[in-house]
């Protein structure tokens, strides 16, 4: 997008209030960049602790099913009858 923005030229000319405007475009850009960087950093990091979440999740599934107590097979199981 910045790209296509670069690509239009000077837009602000070269008067005194052209070039502030140019200067403040130039501090909003900056700002843009950084805060979109920010932004999709952020995302990353996000997606990162999912992942991890996701993985916990699992590891502690597996723990919850090996602490469960055993279940005595030799006892017959009684079905209700209705």
């Amino acid at each position: 997008m910045l790209n296509q923005i670069d690509g239009l030229g000077d837009i602000c000319g070269s008067d005194s209030e052209g070039r502030k405007a140019a200067s403040d475009f130039q501090n909003a850009r900056d700002k843009f960049t950084t805060y979109a960087g920010a932004l999709a950093d952020g995302y990353v990091g996000v997606a990162t602790r999912l992942c991890e979440m996701a993985a916990n999740v699992a590891v502690a599934d597996w723990n919850s099913i090996a602490a469960l107590p055993k279940v005595d097979q030799s006892v017959p199981i009684a079905m209700p009858t209705i």
